[in-house]
């Protein structure tokens, strides 16, 4: 069994069965953990320089700059709005700052950092900005925690298993199917995924985008 843990803006894993902890981070500087992966090889944080990926045997990889690169709901983790998947090589995260260029007008976008489908370096993208490059118009959000009835929350299965699609809400008009100018729900999948063929991806609606519920 394994842990993560910060103190004094250090992030540590703990290891249960050899009741010993180790230091991952030895700048400090740690703000944040954003998610970990189910086997513990892998972790996302933020700290002073960006946001950071720990994995197993393989040391710390940034991958975004910005000391306010994720925004305060990306965690902590029991309730956080980043997702990490199954394999941990993909990290869905919030985000203010125009990561990709994009001119996100302040408004908050979806952004999903990993590799490719099929393999190669690791690539992050915009899932939520819009496809055409017109100034963002609404935010995008991924929903954290919500209650389930008892003392317990239950996160949202936002992110596939393979990081090849992530669910999101936007209150932006992303595609022109969308016209009733409210939040929609929305999905984006990697090229390669379903009939993908744009890069790095495609958004497409689940909702209808023209009723006012």
């Amino acid at each position: 069994a394994l842990a993560f843990f910060t103190k004094a803006g250090d992030l540590y894993r703990y290891d249960a069965v050899a009741k010993d902890s180790t230091k991952l981070t030895p700048a400090g500087g740690v703000v944040g953990v954003l998610g970990a992966s189910p086997d513990g090889e892998d972790v996302y944080f933020q700290d002073a320089g960006g946001i950071e990926h720990w994995h197993q045997g393989g040391g710390i990889t940034q991958v975004v700059a910005g000391a306010e690169a994720a925004t305060p709901s990306d965690y902590p983790p029991a309730i956080a709005t980043t997702r990490v998947s199954a394999d941990g090589d993909h990290l869905a995260f919030l985000s203010v700052e125009e990561l990709t260029g994009y001119d996100n007008g302040g408004e908050t976008e979806v952004y999903l950092y990993g590799p490719p489908l099929g393999g190669g370096a690791p690539i992050l993208a915009c899932a939520s900005c819009n496809p055409t490059g017109e100034r963002a118009q609404g935010s995008s959000t991924i929903p954290g925690a919500q209650a389930n009835g008892t003392t317990h929350a239950y996160r949202p299965r936002a992110l596939t298993a393979d990081g090849a699609r992530i669910f999101f809400n936007s209150g932006d008009d992303l595609v022109a199917q969308d016209t009733d100018s409210r939040p929609d729900v929305y999905e984006w999948e990697a090229r390669g995924a379903g009939g993908c063929v744009r890069s790095p991806g495609c958004v497409s609606l689940i909702s209808s985008g023209r009723s006012p519920d």
